[in-house]
């Protein structure tokens, strides 16, 4: 069964409502991408960042030197 893009009500001022999925990438600085996840919805971005985290510690075996994320 295909997911439709659900309805995300957002914090951006000049935009209410906007439709599509939460995708989370984790990188190296090459930038090779080591995770990717992909949510229906709005979930919580606080709720996202130690699992997107520890996956890539999983991937690389080791835990990064920084972590950068945008302001959601």
């Amino acid at each position: 069964m295909i997911q439709r893009a659900r309805p995300i009500c957002g914090g951006k001022a000049d935009v209410k409502v906007e439709f599509g999925y939460k995708a989370v990438l984790t990188e190296t600085e090459e930038p090779i991408i080591t995770h990717c996840d992909v949510y229906i919805g709005n979930p919580a971005d606080s709720t996202l960042l130690i699992p997107a985290f520890e996956e890539h510690v999983r991937v690389m075996g080791k835990i990064p030197w920084a972590v950068a994320t945008d302001r959601g």
